[in-house]
């Protein structure tokens, strides 16, 4: 079972404020896996709007230097380093369909209240806070594979017939996505697939 250890800002910010709370919460989650037998991947960015929870403009998951990196690195090093034994854990996943939240034309009316041209996602945002997850997960955990993320085809009109993953190997990261029936697209390096994707995701595995 795939879930969001933290949906939203606010989720971050419950983790910020009160970690002891927070811990405590997701502990049930786990420990209630692991007496019901059911496997586990956390899904730990659901969303890119991590900056939001931190006061910075989204543009920061391109900077290393940034709070909205290193509060990341902060919460999936703490997540991963305490979960990453327990036999409920099967992946750790960075995040849900981010693609569909970069490089929109219409990307002004999803900003934050207050937020300017620099909350606008692009592609290289999530690249780099893709490379930067895989990076601290490796940190942590050396075996558990990363699901670099799970991703939507952009909206043309194709219902997804059915879903279909891929593995990357070395190292053990791995995607997962829908790919419409009619469009093929082999790609170097991938293990069992034929999948949509844009050439970025491509390039982010990679470099992961």
């Amino acid at each position: 079972m795939r879930f969001a250890t933290a949906f939203n800002a606010h989720d971050y910010r419950v983790y910020l404020e009160d970690q002891e709370a927070y811990f405590q919460r997701l502990d049930q989650v786990v420990k209630t896996a692991e007496r019901c037998k059911v496997g586990l991947i956390p899904s730990l960015l659901w969303n890119l709007d991590l900056p939001d929870a931190v006061g910075e403009h989204r543009d920061q998951w391109e900077n290393p230097k940034s709070k909205t990196i290193g509060t990341m690195r902060q919460y999936v090093g703490d997540v991963v380093h305490r979960y990453k034994d327990s036999p409920a854990i099967w992946a750790w996943e960075f995040g849900n369909e981010p693609n569909l939240s970069v490089d929109l034309p219409n990307a002004i009316d999803f900003r934050r209240k207050g937020g300017t041209e620099r909350d606008d996602l692009k592609s290289q945002h999530m690249v780099a806070a893709m490379t930067e997850f895989v990076s601290e997960v490796r940190r942590h955990d050396t075996w558990m594979p990363p699901a670099a993320l799970r991703l939507m085809p952009p909206a043309n009109g194709t219902i997804p017939k059915r879903p279909v993953r891929a593995t990357i190997i070395p190292p053990p990261v791995f995607l997962c996505g829908h790919r419409p029936p009619q469009i093929r697209a082999p790609l170097p390096g991938i293990r069992s697939a034929s999948i949509t994707v844009a050439p970025v995701l491509v390039v982010a595995i990679i470099l992961a």
